[in-house]
């Protein structure tokens, strides 16, 4: 399964933020530090355990990892469900 940004979802980076803004929806949120990152890697399709390699590959994550993974599944699921991603 691979996942991307959903076309027509408007997005722009401020002084180091993410805002994501869906059109259709009238909906928009700031990313954090971490999301902002797997936002970026979203651009083009690519999956879960690819997110989670340059994540981990990023933030060099020792201990913890499997919390980390989590949070990654979490944070994708979330974009997911502000149906900002597109699932192939």
């Amino acid at each position: 399964m691979k996942y991307q940004i959903k076309e027509g979802t408007v997005w722009e980076e401020i002084d180091g933020k993410i805002t994501v803004l869906d059109p259709k929806q009238g909906k928009y949120f700031v990313l954090n530090e971490t999301a902002g990152d797997i936002w970026r890697y979203l651009e083009r399709p690519i999956t879960e355990e690819d997110v989670v390699k340059k994540i981990f590959s990023k933030y060099e994550s020792g201990s913890g990892g499997e919390e980390m993974v989590v949070q990654i599944k979490e944070c994708l699921k979330e974009l997911v469900g502000f149906e900002v991603l597109r699932v192939s």
